[in-house]
């Protein structure tokens, strides 16, 4: 999690996931 409380990255088994959120915290990208 970053400052903010934002998830950034989780991992479900094998599968990786990134987050990157603008300055607002508002999610503007998802990559798995």
């Amino acid at each position: 999690m970053d400052a903010n409380g934002n998830l950034l990255y989780a991992t479900d088994g094998s599968t990786a996931s990134a987050y990157e959120y603008d300055a607002r915290n508002r999610l503007v990208k998802a990559v798995s």
